[in-house]
């Protein structure tokens, strides 16, 4: 287990929250039987490999089947949800976090992992075994109580306490989509040098 995920913050801190899960994956658990469950477990383990691993720690170690991270940030997982936040403040924590979401979308699709998500913004405090607060309602609710309108759309969800929080720049713009009358986080803004140019192909 990462070190990081070990640490228990000592109080609540503000910070953005993004929740992903993967579409699909809860019909695939009902289906499987003892092995396909094995292998399935497996995939979501190298996916979450995968999502941590594009996580924009200072100084950080990527291995085949590990990450360790200078402590800067925090990932949790719920099954198939994977979270990542912030367990310091920072001037330009949200602007971060869609920088790393854009990339960590990226990742998660070559891993065959198809994202739908929320991003939000509030109060986090995390314990060894669970993580409480606000900021992660407010993601939540973005990734899976959205209208109708937007149920189904593949993509990262922005609260609106997470709009209201990004500073008015045009890199900051240049992460945003907006689609059925709310914004998502564009996975098109970026390019990763380790995977290459991102497209809808």
């Amino acid at each position: 287990m990462p070190f990081w995920s070990k640490k228990k913050a000592s109080v609540p801190i503000e910070t953005p929250v993004l929740v992903v899960d993967a579409l699909g994956t809860v019909s695939r658990i009902r289906d499987s039987d003892a092995e396909k469950l094995v292998e399935l477990s497996e995939l979501l383990d190298g996916q979450y490999h995968g999502f941590r691993s594009k996580i924009p720690f200072q100084f950080m170690t990527v291995g085949s089947k590990f990450v360790t991270g200078s402590g800067e940030f925090g990932t949790f997982r719920l099954n198939d949800m994977f979270i990542f936040y912030a367990t310091k403040p920072h001037d330009d924590a949200v602007h971060r976090h869609l920088v790393s979401t854009s990339l960590v979308y990226q990742a998660l699709l070559l891993t065959g992992f198809i994202p739908r998500g929320g991003m939000g913004y509030g109060l986090i405090l995390r314990r060894e075994d669970s993580l409480l607060g606000s900021g992660f309602v407010d993601a939540y609710e973005a990734a899976e109580k959205r209208p109708q309108r937007i149920k189904n759309v593949c993509a990262v969800h922005l609260s609106p306490s997470l709009l209201v929080r990004i500073k008015n720049s045009k890199m900051s713009k240049s992460l945003l989509c907006f689609y059925e009358r709310a914004f998502f986080v564009n996975p098109w803004a970026l390019t990763d040098p380790d995977m290459g140019k991102f497209d809808n192909r």
